[in-house]
């Protein structure tokens, strides 16, 4: 029995053995560890890039420098360094009325500068009266006579409607030291110190109280203003560099060889000396 017993154990056995040979597997022990899976770790990856655009880049243009205006040229025809003067009546309407019709051919030509029987300083209120068009500025410049101040109050707002770029230079002497008074003050209080035109206007004034005096000109006094009409105009006219002018004042000053008194020769007399041919003059600009 004992071996039989055996038998049937080895038997057992060897039947297991030939089932798990038969299952190519094995046994393996609790105590090993289960082999782990290979794991790779994924592949970082940078973004795409992006597409090209097919659209080509521009270039930005450089701003471009502005470039200034040019300055207006000058017609040759009117940088001749000539005076063109014109006697008048003071005052009266036909005389004002063809004054405004020469200046206006004049204007069309190009020419700017109008020289008046005026004193300096209120030929530069007329000015500022051009630019600012403030009315004060007018009754501060206009002549003062009432006689003939609404006539020419009439004249300068023609020019200032029609002919906007004259500017006005005044030759005579101070007539109204008040008003010469004010105009420094002005000058004062845009320039804040003494220039040329101050002296000039304190120089006119001075004129003036001179030819009137104590008790009203007399007839040395009128050959006076004469000599200071004379030098004013100089100055005024050489200041404008060789550029064309036109002048209206009193016949008496163009057509008489003397002045008032008849102990100087008169305006026109010593231009001419000075001048020559330069100086054109139509005595009587009403009766050429």
């Amino acid at each position: 029995m004992k071996n039989l017993f055996k038998v049937m154990v080895y038997f057992g056995l060897f039947a297991c053995i030939l089932l798990l040979s038969s299952c190519g597997g094995t046994i393996q022990s609790n105590n090993e560890p289960a082999p782990s899976q290979a794991t790779t770790a994924p592949e970082e990856t940078s973004a795409p890039e992006p597409a090209p655009d097919p659209t080509p880049a521009l270039t930005p243009e450089p701003t471009p420098t502005p470039t200034p205006e040019p300055t207006p040229e000058i017609d040759p025809e009117i940088c001749q360094g000539r005076m063109f003067l014109y006697g008048e009546q003071h005052g009266q309407d036909r005389y004002v009325n063809r004054e405004l019709e020469i200046w206006g051919s004049y204007y069309e030509k190009g020419m700017r500068h109008l020289f008046v029987e005026l004193p300096c300083y209120e030929a530069a209120y007329l000015n500022l009266w051009m630019q600012k068009g403030d009315e004060k500025y007018l009754d501060l410049g206009a002549p003062k006579n009432e006689a003939y101040l609404e006539a020419y109050k009439y004249f300068y707002s023609s020019i200032r409607e029609q002919y906007p770029e004259t500017v006005f230079h005044g030759t005579d002497v101070g007539h109204d030291p008040e008003i010469g008074h004010q105009y420094h003050l002005y000058l004062q209080g845009v320039e804040r110190r003494v220039t040329d035109e101050y002296r000039k206007v304190q120089r006119v004034i001075e004129q003036g109280i001179l030819f009137y005096g104590e008790r009203g000109p007399a007839d040395d006094d009128w050959a006076f203003r004469e000599n200071c009409m004379v030098s004013n105009f100089v100055e005024e006219f050489e200041a404008c560099g060789g550029l064309d002018i036109v002048g209206f004042y009193g016949s008496r000053h163009l057509s008489a060889e003397t002045d008032v008194s008849g102990t100087v020769p008169s305006m026109v007399a010593q231009l001419q000396e000075k001048y020559g041919e330069k100086l054109i003059v139509v005595p009587d600009l009403c009766n050429p």
